[in-house]
């Protein structure tokens, strides 16, 4: 059995003031502009910048899990594979807890 995935990517997100991301619910508003910041430079294949501006926002808040996961995507892209995995586990330990 064959299966065929085709992959395109996303639109640009609807900017809806009424939906609320659980996981950015707590996370200041700076931090969340680094990190919309360093998901462009990623796109545009700058990974580095993107690294140095998911490190702004987790200087601002360090339990910000949704940048410590992309952070090691960008790690990752570079090669840099000790870096990512550090950065991915503590995505793991810093994403909200659902109860």
């Amino acid at each position: 059995m064959t299966v065929n995935i085709q992959l395109r990517p996303k639109t640009a997100p609807i900017n809806n003031s009424h939906t609320l991301d659980a996981a950015l619910a707590n996370v200041p508003a700076a931090a969340q502009e680094l990190h919309a910041r360093a998901l462009v430079a990623a796109r545009a294949n700058d990974h580095k910048k993107a690294i140095e501006l998911l490190t702004k926002a987790l200087a601002l808040y360090s339990d910000f899990a949704v940048a410590w996961n992309e952070l090691g995507v960008q790690n990752m892209e570079l090669g840099r594979y000790e870096r990512s995995d550090r950065s991915t586990s503590l995505s793991l330990e810093t994403r909200p807890r659902c109860s």
